[in-house]
């Protein structure tokens, strides 16, 4: 932005400062200091950006109530609720995209301005589950598809155990009586693996059976077990519940793969 020279007299001396600085004539010092005035002003309609420069355009605004931007959220051990809201002076509908680590796991298109939300990535379960143990950056973009505007935060992702189950039980045309089932990952020594099961899967409430024949290895974990249960309301249906929990170690594990057999 260019700014004008400005010029005075002083003690009937013509002087001239383009720093603001006292300046000397023949005649000796004289201590006017003037300074500088601005060779034009904004409109309304215009504001200066995080640049310098004029824009038309006001961009989105982010607040959480969990603070400002930069904020440290501590450890997580489950999904959990992180609410906050959108603005844009002009109106302009957002688009708002959630990254993690800088990879985007969730983006929500046409968002109104004053719209309230929850950052889905640590909310959903399914999404949660892909962030990894350790620490962790949070960055919600707001885009108005002129300017964006970033709010960040942190957070340590410390999961030390999980359930694992069928989304959709197994249905069969008759009674279950057995099951087996094959775990490929890695399965630390002091890991707590417990197998549970259900043949009745699909009832209002189905029972179930904790398999005690478990056999470990380091890269691999076999289950077998006989049903006691004969009753199936609604049909048989199979379903099994794996619950792992990391050791005093510290070490973590992996599942890769679940299969197996009914019958």
């Amino acid at each position: 932005m260019d700014w004008s020279t400005i010029y005075g007299y002083a003690n009937g001396k013509y002087i001239a400062s383009a720093s603001g600085s006292s300046l000397s004539t023949a005649e000796g010092t004289y201590g006017a200091s003037y300074g500088y005035l601005p060779c034009f002003t904004l409109p309304e309609t215009l504001y200066i950006d995080k640049d310098g420069f004029a824009s038309a355009n006001q961009p989105p605004e982010i607040a959480s109530d969990v603070g400002e931007s930069g904020v440290a959220l501590g450890e997580k051990n489950e999904p959990f609720a992180l609410p906050f809201t959108v603005t844009d002076g002009d109106g302009d509908p957002m688009t708002i995209t959630e990254k993690v680590n800088g990879v985007a796991l969730a983006v929500c298109e046409n968002v109104a301005s004053g719209t309230e939300l929850t950052v889905q990535c640590l909310s959903e379960k399914a999404l949660f589950q892909q962030i990894l143990n350790g620490e962790n950056t949070l960055v919600l973009k707001a885009d108005d598809s002129k300017t964006s505007t970033d709010w960040t935060a942190t957070f340590t992702k410390n999961v030390t155990s999980a359930v694992l189950s069928l989304a959709q039980p197994l249905t069969a045309d008759d009674t279950i009586t057995v099951a087996a089932l094959t775990l490929e990952g890695s399965f630390p020594a002091d890991m707590s693996l417990t197998v549970e099961m259900t043949n009745n899967a699909r009832d209002d409430a189905p029972v179930w059976e904790n398999c005690t024949d478990i056999q470990r290895g380091e890269s691999r974990a076999f289950a077998h077990h006989a049903f006691t249960n004969k009753t199936a309301a609604k049909g048989a249906a199979f379903n099994y519940k794996v619950t792992i929990t990391r050791g005093a170690s510290g070490v973590g594990g992996n599942i890769t793969m679940i299969g197996g057999v009914i019958g």
